[in-house]
């Protein structure tokens, strides 16, 4: 019912039969709220609108949003209650802890064991190059070493 009578309220504010008259941003302004129907035969009702005080104003408020609150959260964190169930995700499997700490620990070992195989291999202390890698071939490309260089043929002009 009382949405029914905003969605009537904001048709007559569209159409015009509903303004807001003596508007001014002055303290104690005499503002009024006119309705004034489709016929020009008829004057209208005009309402004034009161000031109120910020403390009012303020309570009004958080009595307000305190009701939003209330309602969403007996609606589940919705605006509106939906007639659809939501759709649950998928939850997922807790990670296995022993497994994952022996491949984390049996990784540090390896990291450990190639630093050392590094510095020791060369005899100066220096960090050596690692056998596994082969030569990356000149002009290949370094995202696909497999793929061919392309050859460019110089140019000549007759001018040169």
């Amino acid at each position: 019912m009382i949405e029914r009578f905003a969605d009537k309220l904001a048709e007559t504010f569209i159409k015009g039969e509903l303004s807001i008259g003596d508007w001014s941003v002055e303290k104690g302004a005499k503002i009024n709220l006119a309705f004034v129907p489709a016929s020009a035969t008829s004057r209208g009702v005009k309402i004034p609108l009161a000031e109120i005080e910020a403390t009012e104003a303020a309570g009004f408020a958080t009595k307000l949003l305190l009701e939003v609150a209330l309602q969403a959260q007996s609606q589940g964190c919705r605006l509106y209650k939906g007639s659809s169930v939501p759709a649950r995700l998928p939850t997922l499997a807790p990670p296995i802890p022993g497994r994952s700490r022996k491949v984390m620990k049996r990784g540090a070992d390896e990291l450990v064991e190639d630093e050392e195989r590094r510095v020791l291999g060369n005899g100066k202390g220096e960090v050596g190059k690692e056998k596994g890698r082969g030569q990356v071939k000149s002009g290949g490309s370094l995202a696909n070493p497999n793929k061919k260089a392309r050859k460019y043929a110089e140019i000549q002009f007759e001018s040169d």
